[in-house]
């Protein structure tokens, strides 16, 4: 019994290091519950500079019938500031359905998406990974940042 008691913690030491952070959010539309969001940050790093981060947003079927909306991110963001990597979001709003696709060359100082670039002069971010930059800082009263947001 002992044993098994000292494999069990390993393992959930183990587990706490690889497995994910999940913060659930209801949505709602005129104090209605319209449906359920989730982020990931994927404690495993992808390499040793980069960390992975999912978010997921899905309407109520019963909100389906009216305005189906689903969001599928997928980031790699640096590690130490949560600037971009690499972007794959795909939404799907009603009946229009949308996939975008994005790395992002810091030393080139580019974008690249489908068939095309797009000139940057500094970092960019997602708004998810600015959520978990600022969770990372010592925040004080008054203190402000600024981020260049890349949204496709």
């Amino acid at each position: 019994m002992n044993k098994l008691f000292h494999y069990c913690l390993l393992f959930s030491f183990y587990c706490s290091n690889i497995c994910s952070e999940q913060l659930f959010y209801n949505a709602k539309f005129k104090n209605i519950g319209a449906g359920e969001a989730k982020i990931e940050l994927i404690k495993e790093p992808v390499d040793s500079t980069t960390r992975a981060i999912h978010f997921t947003l899905r309407t109520r079927k019963f909100v389906d019938m009216f305005y189906k909306l689903r969001e599928n991110i997928y980031i790699h963001a640096d590690m130490n500031d949560y600037s971009l990597k690499y972007l794959d979001k795909r939404s799907t709003q009603g009946d229009y359905n949308k996939t975008h696709k994005a790395h992002f060359d810091y030393e080139k100082y580019l974008v690249i998406y489908q068939e095309d670039s797009l000139k940057i002069d500094k970092k960019v971010y997602d708004p998810l990974g600015i959520i978990y930059y600022l969770r990372n800082q010592n925040l004080k009263m008054n203190q402000s940042f600024q981020f260049d947001i890349y949204s496709h």
